[in-house]
């Protein structure tokens, strides 16, 4: 073969190819010189879209995508679609050419686009965000108004939710508690009294066991018995600076010249020097109090012990400040909401090593049990803590025996899960709200709240100085005030403390959503003419 004849063979075959390759866009071309408008039309009915169409499959998607390019959601994606390149993705990820480059796709082989970069960035995968799992929610067994936070596993946080290697058991038969002894349980507390059940104990855990694995061979054991964690219970409060008692706690010339003042006109409550003189009976599960403090001489105030054995007596600041705002003396610094009350005031919290002050669950169940011993109609528990199958049942309890448990909804927050006991069925969760009628921003949310009181702020006595005052904030200043209107009904109208919180509710000022809500509950108590 010559070479002449050779290149004209080459070049033969080299066109053939091309015209192989490029007959569609020949093709067309052919057809628009041949019938005008013909490219058009072809265009229009190959990507018709029905309105809404989203993906160019002519059907009306409802996935969320956008007719606009780029991966947003909704109905219109943002303005350019990956690295800035106008239209390179829809919402769905399907690929669609710049406008530029769709008349090269048709006129010119691949291996001649000037779009190729674009082009394999446009048909490349789209990148998915993916969720990691999470992990399995524990159990809960613990009847809540929601599913209660409680620990589970191997309790890495255990001493700050419960005490490490102790259980409690409420209403363990006897040979119950003796096949745990043989198991290798040690009882170090027992109480036969317990109005709740048979018997309350508290067993440290086998060496061979960790605490949640003690916990589910004693429930295994004592199927009968009401088995927990022995968890951790805290006063909630945030201390102001000591404060100078105020020049006069009532108002003058009608306008209120103290903090006090003004967060009793919030609620209708009686201005000094005029006092609510109702002699209610009032229950208080809190730390130790001073009861030397000038506010608390002379009240009729009695006081129990409520500790275990062995342990350190707590603090007296928090439970001296919910005493006196109570029950205190009308003429002290800050008068009493119900001066002439009785008081029965059960210590259950004890110093930790640390210097906390807390209480766990074997003292706070002992301690309702003895104010339902002792036929108390309105119980303030103004602390917090994890939910406890122990602690739910005496809630229940006191429920069916009409006794009022007036509990703090909590500091930790609206992101926070639920506290207890406030958050159980038969308790009054409170809420704090400032003098401006502003949520407490710390306080917690849920569908448990209740009824909101003053607690942004609260002036109090102090345990010392002698006549200081302080200021503080929380949820649990805003139950005391709670606890008193619920006292005073009773007291003054008779009927149930349940009846009484009803009609609380149906005359609280509402200061969320019409109705009931997470953050305010029913609203703002109102207790005009409580006291008459």
């Amino acid at each position: 073969m010559n070479e002449p004849f050779g290149r004209c063979v080459a070049l033969a075959l080299l066109s053939a190819f091309f015209l192989v390759a490029a007959r569609p866009a020949v093709s067309i071309i052919v057809s628009a010189t041949a019938f005008p408008g013909a490219l058009d039309a072809w265009t229009e009915a190959a990507f018709a879209q029905a309105p809404g169409d989203d993906d160019g499959d002519g059907d009306d998607d409802d996935d969320g995508g956008g007719g606009g390019p780029g991966p947003g959601p909704g109905p219109d994606g943002p303005a350019a679609g990956p690295g800035g390149l106008p239209s390179t993705f829809d919402d769905d990820g399907f690929a669609a050419l710049p406008p530029d480059c769709f008349e090269e796709a048709l006129l010119r082989p691949s291996w001649l686009e000037d779009c190729e970069p674009i082009r394999r960035r446009a048909i490349a995968p789209p990148v998915i965000a993916v969720t990691p799992p999470r992990a399995a929610p524990a159990a809960r067994r613990s009847p809540a108004r929601f599913s209660p936070g409680q620990l589970d596993g191997g309790l890495t946080a255990e001493q700050d939710e419960a005490l490490p290697r102790e259980i409690v058991l409420l209403n363990a038969s006897e040979a119950d508690i003796a096949a745990l002894v043989a198991r290798g349980f040690v009882v170090l507390s027992r109480t036969d009294e317990a109005l709740l059940g048979a018997n309350l104990v508290r067993f440290r855990v086998p060496n061979d066991l960790s605490t949640s694995e003690g916990l589910a061979v004693a429930r295994q054991i004592a199927q009968s018995a009401i088995a927990d964690l022995n968890h951790i219970y805290r006063p909630g409060q945030e201390v102001g600076p000591v404060a100078s008692p105020p020049a006069s706690q009532g108002a003058r010339n009608g306008v209120c010249t103290s903090v006090a003042c003004r967060q009793r006109a919030l609620i209708a409550w009686p201005q000094a020097p005029n006092v609510c003189d109702v002699a209610a009976t009032i229950g208080l599960i809190d730390t130790r109090i001073d009861i030397d403090t000038p506010a608390l001489t002379g009240q009729r105030i009695e006081i129990i012990n409520g500790i275990t054995s062995g342990r350190a007596r707590s603090n007296p600041a928090h439970g001296t400040a919910i005493a006196a705002l109570l029950a205190g003396r009308a003429d002290s610094a800050v008068a009493g909401l119900l001066p002439s009350a009785r008081l029965i005031v059960i210590e259950a919290f004890h110093l930790r090593a640390d210097g906390a002050d807390i209480a766990d669950t074997f003292d706070i169940v002992r301690a309702i049990d003895t104010m339902l011993r002792r036929q108390v109609p309105v119980v303030n528990l103004s602390f917090t803590g994890p939910a406890n199958e122990l602690l739910a049942e005496a809630v229940r309890i006191a429920a069916t025996r009409n006794v009022a448990l007036v509990a703090s909804a909590g500091n930790k927050g609206p992101r926070s899960g639920p506290l207890y006991p406030a958050a159980y069925e038969g308790a009054v969760a409170v809420t704090a709200v400032s003098d401006a009628l502003r949520i407490y921003a710390k306080a917690n949310r849920g569908n448990f709240v209740d009824l909101a009181g003053p607690g942004v702020g609260v002036e109090v006595v102090a345990a010392s100085p002698a006549a200081a005052t302080r200021v503080e904030t929380g949820t649990s200043f805003a139950t005391p005030f709670v606890t008193a209107a619920i006292a005073a009904a009773v007291t003054q109208r008779g009927g149930t403390p349940a009846a009484a919180v009803e009609t609380l509710k149906a005359r609280a000022k509402d200061l969320g959503r019409p109705g009931r809500d997470a953050t305010f509950g029913w609203g703002l108590i109102q207790a005009e003419g409580i006291c008459r």
